[in-house]
């Protein structure tokens, strides 16, 4: 008898040729005319005429309706996208709109509609947006192909761009939250498809809208979904400037001047802003106010230091002064910088943009002054009378009292107070074992200076022996 032979290694990979030779023979089905493309071309010619000449549209449109039928039944993809756009592009060129509202959703809710009909017919209609009447047919058209690409993964590209349109109709009219709901729908990060500009682009407008409608949190998130890698490549630059714009009006609703510093910094050192005066000065200007007002962090420090060696300062004498006001060991003198600066920064973004109190934002940099010279003032003292702090400070001794509270609370300094003694005291009290350890290096310390100086004399001794 004979007997069934066994599967070989070979067989695998035979099938998955087949596999490819049969996807191979489909796209070469695809690419071949329509068997039906003479007939198609004859009844779509007549059908015009009848509609457009007889003045007989609803017989052309039933058809062509009938003519669609046929090619899809004979399973023929090109013949039946073609036909469908001929019926979309019919309804548009007797501008009858509603019409063309009603052929759309009929070809697409039509049995066993292919792929290739829907989105002939989506990409055909989109193009007929701009050359609508009026804003009302427009957003009829707009919410018409929406709804018959809802959950179409083949023309999803196509409905975010819908989405997108009619949410700029919505803003257009006033109706900003209507149209911040409206684009949030859409998941554009998970596009692959879809081009990195545009991607990017969608989400910045998503963004912009959750805070034109103070909608922080949501704009918080979808923020975050931008990959700041993309910002890398030269021909979306302009999208990194407009990311930073939107970052720089989020993070002012809280106040968050050091992520507005190196939003501001970011900008900056954008190639845009460095070919052209006019966008890199207000750019390192607020960088530097921004950088300033936030609280001392690593953060902080570096990019204040990073300032301290800007190139371009060096045009900016006021900015580079202040700079180094605030990274040098020295008391700066509150008064003296408010009289010679504060025309100048007043100016600035910190204190302009809309809805911000420029007076809240004077005394927060204030603050950092009094919290500047507290810092140097613990750097050179141990122990300090109030009255002295007070007066090294430039204010009352309750208000330094309130200032170096918080900074304690915070963990900018040390301190304690001696209230019956009215002394302030910067140094750490040591436990017993740093007491200890203290004592023992210094003991090996001076063990050490003892050995050398044996070691020396034996030396001058043995010299002095050879000498004699």
């Amino acid at each position: 008898c004979q007997c069934a032979s066994p599967p070989t290694a070979l067989q695998g990979p035979t099938m998955a040729a087949e596999g490819k030779a049969d996807a191979a023979a489909t796209m070469d089905i695809d690419d071949k005319p329509s068997p039906m493309a003479e007939k198609i071309a004859a009844e779509v010619a007549s059908n015009r005429k009848l509609a457009i000449e007889g003045g007989r549209a609803a017989e052309a449109m039933e058809n062509l309706l009938s003519l669609e039928k046929q090619a899809r039944l004979a399973e023929d993809a090109k013949g039946t996208a073609s036909v469908a756009g001929e019926i979309v592009q019919l309804c548009f060129d007797l501008k009858d709109w509603p019409l063309l509202n009603e052929h759309i959703v009929i070809l697409s809710k039509r049995r066993a509609q292919v792929k290739q009909a829907l989105v002939k017919i989506v990409e055909l209609s989109m193009s007929f947006i701009e050359q609508t009447p009026d804003e009302s047919t427009k957003e009829k058209l707009i919410i018409t192909l929406r709804d018959v690409t809802d959950g179409k993964m083949h023309v999803e590209i196509e409905r975010a761009r819908l989405t997108r349109m009619l949410a700029m109709l919505k803003e257009k009219h006033g109706n900003l939250e209507e149209a911040a709901k409206i684009i949030q729908e859409t998941q554009v990060e998970t596009y692959g498809a879809m081009d990195r500009r545009e991607k990017v682009d969608y989400i910045l407008d998503q963004t912009r809208l959750c805070l034109d409608i103070k909608d922080y949190v949501r704009a918080a998130i979808i923020a975050n979904k931008v990959n700041v890698k993309s910002f890398d490549h030269k021909e979306i630059e302009d999208l990194k400037i407009r990311y930073h714009e939107l970052l720089i009006r989020l993070h002012g609703h809280k106040d968050d001047y050091m992520e507005m510093a190196r939003s501001f910094h970011a900008i900056f050192l954008t190639d845009i802003s460095q070919a052209d005066e006019h966008l890199y000065k207000p750019a390192l200007k607020n960088t530097v106010m921004y950088c300033l007002l936030a609280k001392q962090d690593d953060k902080q420090h570096d990019l204040l230091h990073r300032l301290v060696k800007e190139k371009r300062l060096e045009y900016m004498d006021d900015y580079k002064y202040l700079l180094k006001l605030f990274s040098t060991k020295e008391i700066i003198m509150w008064k003296a910088l408010e009289t010679k600066f504060r025309n100048e920064l007043i100016t600035l973004h910190a204190f302009t943009a809309d809805g911000v109190a420029a007076d809240a934002r004077w005394n927060d940099f204030r603050s950092r002054v009094i919290e500047h010279n507290m810092r140097v003032i613990a750097g050179y003292y141990t122990n300090i009378t109030t009255s002295r702090f007070a007066e090294l400070l430039g204010v009352s001794e309750d208000e330094a009292e309130t200032h170096l509270s918080d900074a304690v609370v915070s963990g900018m300094l040390f301190a304690r107070t001696n209230r019956p003694a009215n002394v302030i005291s910067f140094q750490k009290a040591k436990g017993a074992v740093n007491v200890l350890d203290e004592w023992s290096s210094s003991l090996s310390q001076l063990l050490k200076h003892v050995s050398r100086s044996v070691h020396l004399i034996e030396k001058e001794q043995m010299a002095l022996q050879a000498r004699s």
